[in-house]
């Protein structure tokens, strides 16, 4: 029984991986690098910026160096983000049944609280969650489990009565190893591509209640 949930932000709350991927290719394209999905997926998703920046580039530039580009990435990303917003459905309709359920909420991703706002605003949904963890939050990046453990403790439930809505391969092992159920939101990779540590699959939220996750 799941007494606590637990949302990544991007590709779960919003259906944000196409933006992403634009403005990651975008930046790529000014360095005059041609990356293929399959390497985006394995070094980028789930991970805060300057980690994949630094999965790509290495020794290449400096520390200070990669911030800048960081924040290039996050123009490129805004850029786009803001043309194309997309919320995944069902979702506002989730968090009120969770609510009147009396089930706590957490947001734990590995994006930018500043990125965050910015959905944040545009949803009018910051009011639901008890806690809220972001990549400045913590000093280990998805896939390792101190975003998730960091986000039980603050929500005062243990990690074992957590249930996670992940979509990337990063964050599914983040949450499985801090020892949370998870459920697989579909809009970055399907579940035949996982050899476990999956509970659930879904497209989206419609139709998915709260009692549903209680008993999951």
């Amino acid at each position: 029984m799941s007494k606590a949930v637990i949302f990544d932000h991007d590709g779960v709350i919003i259906d944000n991986q196409p933006a992403q991927k634009k403005a990651w290719k975008k930046l790529f394209e000014e360095f005059g690098l041609n990356i293929s999905d399959e390497e985006m997926s394995r070094k980028i998703r789930g991970r805060p910026t300057l980690v994949g920046l630094r999965n790509f580039f290495e020794d290449r530039f400096s520390e200070s160096e990669l911030v800048a580009i960081a924040k290039r990435k996050e123009e490129l990303y805004v850029e786009i983000f803001k043309k194309d917003f997309k919320i995944v459905r069902g979702f506002n309709d989730l968090l009120i049944d969770l609510k009147k359920h009396n089930i706590p909420m957490a947001i734990a991703t590995s994006t930018s609280s500043e990125l965050l706002n910015l959905s944040m605003r545009r949803l009018e949904v910051k009011k639901f969650f008890d806690v809220i963890v972001t990549s400045e939050d913590i000093t280990q990046a998805k896939p390792d489990p101190q975003i998730y453990l960091l986000t039980a403790n603050k929500l005062g439930v243990e990690p074992a009565d957590c249930l996670v809505f992940e979509d990337s391969f990063s964050g599914v092992l983040s949450a499985r190893d801090a020892c949370m159920k998870v459920v697989l939101v579909e809009t970055t990779h399907k579940k035949s591509e996982f050899e476990s540590g999956i509970s659930l699959a879904i497209n989206d939220f419609i139709g998915i209640t709260a009692l549903d996750i209680i008993n999951i």
